[in-house]
Parts: structure tokens; C-alpha cells; sequence
């Protein structure tokens, strides 16, 4: 009897721990584990020149009145 009182205890143990194990597992799976890193949290605009339509970042674009060039040949070319 005393054997099988220490094997019933054992197992109980036994079963709470995998038990928790499971659990913590399975809340781990839900968090993500490594986040998004930054530069693909930019974006970046592309538009095209009015003259020779190449694409190119905003940001290196040249601003006229009549739209936005790569160069500054090309601005001048649309009479801007």
C-alpha cells in the first residue's frame, strides 16, 4: 500500500509539471518572438520623371511646376 500511495504521489507531481509545461509553451507560442525591425516598417514613394519617366525616390526628385524630374536638365527641358 505505502508504494503505491508513493507512485500515486509521484505521478500527480509528475502530471502538474507537464501540465505547466504545456501551458507555458503554448502562451510563448502566441507572443511573437522577435518583432518586425524598422526598415521594413518605412516606405518609401516612388515617382516617375515627367520627361524620361524613370522611377526614383521621392526624396531625390526634383520639384517643378509642372511635375517632378530626376534631373535638373530634364526641369529645365519642361520649361520649369
Amino acid at each position: 500500500m505505502k508504494y503505491l500511495l508513493v507512485f500515486g504521489l509521484v505521478f500527480v507531481i509528475f502530471w502538474l509539471w507537464r501540465s505547466r509545461r504545456q501551458s507555458e509553451a503554448g502562451s510563448r507560442k502566441q507572443t511573437p518572438t522577435h518583432p518586425k525591425p524598422a526598415s521594413l516598417e518605412k516606405v518609401t514613394e516612388i515617382v516617375a520623371c515627367q520627361v524620361c519617366h524613370v522611377h526614383l525616390p521621392r526624396h531625390e526628385a526634383l520639384v517643378g511646376k509642372h511635375g517632378l524630374y530626376c534631373s535638373g536638365v530634364h526641369k529645365q527641358q519642361a520649361g520649369d
